[in-house]
Parts: C-alpha cells; structure tokens; sequence
C-alpha cells in the first residue's frame, strides 16, 4: 500500500503500524530469484571484515536497540517542527503568500514522511534486537528477516541522523557479504517497504495534496 497524506488523523492506519513486521508479503526468496541472499555465510575467521573487524552480536542488538530512541528523539523534534510550521503556513495564507506558504508546506510534508520512516524503523529495529540469537547461527538471512534488514539497509545512508541504522548495516556486511547490503542499499529486487522508499521522495509542489492540504490548514488555524 502507498503511503497517502491526509491531513485528518489518524494519519497512521493500524494495518501500518501492526507489530507483526513485515506488513508486506513478497514472493519468498529461492536461489534462482535472488542469489545475493542464498549466497552462504563464510566461518567466522574468513568473513569479510572491514579494518580488522567482524560480525559482533552485542554490536547488533545494542545499536538495533537504539534505533528506538533515536528515532523517538527525531519523531518529537519534527512533530514540534510541524506544528511551528503549520501555524507559520497558517499566517502566510492569511497574508496572501501563497507562495511561501506552499513552501513551508513541503517541510511539513517531507517532516510527516520522515514520522512514517521512523516508525518504520522502530519496527525493524525491535525485530532484528530480539532475533541476533537467529542472525549469528543463519549462514543465510532467515526469511522472517528479509523485511527488517531491508529497511535498516535502506535507511542507513538515506537517514544519517540515526547513525545506529548505518552500524547495523555494517554488522550485516560483516555477516553476509557486501552483495547481501548493495542489494537492498539499491533496493534491486523491489523488496524494500514502498512505504519508506517514498518517504525518501522530494514532495512535488504541484501535487493536489500540497493545495487541498494547504486549503485544510487554511481553515484549521483560520
């Protein structure tokens, strides 16, 4: 499902938000769809490293657990930010600058696309938390996994204010193999949550969204 904005709450349906992550069901994974991920874990001593490193299971289950702070942290700062931002949208309509109202409406839509990554996250983080046990003894990524990983992967280099997404990212090169994390930072098999790959898309300044919800803030702050 598409992430549609409206300004009416709730903006979070409870199928998007259902704690059984993932909330998507790809076709499963065989070796002839995909054989980045069926491609076995090397032992310990000849996995890949980076500057001496190896796969370290507290590492993961530290930073996967903080994904949730962080983005609890974020998820205050940029509801504040929306609401400074819709009263400012308020008074610029009030004003006649339709311009710079539409503007300062774009943030707020980037901001609330961002609370939808957040949570995204939040999910994927508690997840891969309570399954490190699984991730050290699978030379392959478990299935139930695939979701979760996707999206740390994906947001690591797309998010650098949660930097704990970027160390998870490199604790699953140093599991799997940098074919494994290039498929999903690329998003190559189209298995990443639509959701959080639009969240990663500019707002479009001409969208009817961008004008009925500037008409709604225009009669909420009246």
């Amino acid at each position: 499902a598409h992430l549609q904005l409206n300004p009416s709450p709730p903006f979070f349906s409870p199928a998007q938000l259902h704690p059984n992550f993932p909330r998507h069901s790809p076709p499963l994974v065989t070796p002839a769809s995909s054989p980045h991920i069926q491609r076995p874990a090397l032992p310990l001593s000849q996995q890949p490293s980076r500057m001496g490193q190896q796969y370290s299971a507290p590492h993961l289950k530290t930073h996967s657990k903080n994904i949730e702070h962080r983005c609890s942290l974020l998820t205050n700062k940029r509801q504040n930010e929306i609401r400074q931002s819709k009263k400012k949208v308020a008074k610029l309509l009030k004003d006649q600058k339709d311009e710079s109202a539409r503007f300062e409406m774009l943030q707020i839509i980037r901001y609330e696309k961002f609370l939808v990554a957040y949570k995204l996250f939040v999910l994927a983080g508690r997840l891969v938390a309570d399954s490190v046990g699984m991730v050290t003894a699978s030379q392959l990524c478990p299935a139930e996994l695939l979701d979760a990983c996707s999206t740390i992967i994906f947001g690591a280099d797309r998010f650098s204010d949660i930097p704990e997404l970027k160390s998870c990212s490199e604790q699953f090169f140093l599991k799997w193999g940098e074919d494994f994390v290039g498929a999903f930072r690329l998003n190559k098999d189209g298995r990443v949550n639509p959701q959080l790959v639009k969240s990663c898309v500019q707002p479009n300044p001409i969208k009817d969204d961008t004008i009925k919800y500037l008409k709604y803030l225009g009669k909420e702050h009246g």
